[in-house]
């Protein structure tokens, strides 16, 4: 599998023995500038809204979680700690680097936000 972040579209691509072929489409409704993935989970950051979790299952992506309160982001990766927990670095502006961690469980995470 392929994953393009194209404008604000993020496909997904299958390759075959004939060729690439489309196998998802996402329209994230901003500008992606950075993309990561860990199993079939994608993290995409936007230079103004933040960074957006999406989960693809069952041959369609689903929107999973979003932290809005960031700036200019340039780039974005998983980072999994020595207990499986799920954190995401993002790289701001002004040479800032922030870490975010996720736990749906947790009460301040707000049923599911970064």
């Amino acid at each position: 599998m392929l994953l393009a972040g194209i404008g604000s579209k993020l496909i997904l691509f299958n390759v075959k023995s004939n060729g690439i072929v489309p196998a998802g489409l996402f329209n994230t409704g901003f500008l992606i500038c950075g993309l990561a993935t860990l199993k079939n989970y994608v993290l995409v950051c936007d230079a103004h809204r933040g960074i957006v979790l999406i989960k693809w299952s069952e041959r369609t992506f689903h929107f999973f979680s979003q932290c809005a309160a960031t700036s200019s982001a340039f780039a974005c990766e998983f980072l999994v700690d020595q207990h499986a927990a799920l954190h995401f670095v993002l790289a701001e502006e002004g040479k800032r680097l922030r870490v975010f961690g996720y736990s749906k469980d947790e009460a301040e995470a707000r049923g599911g936000a970064a």
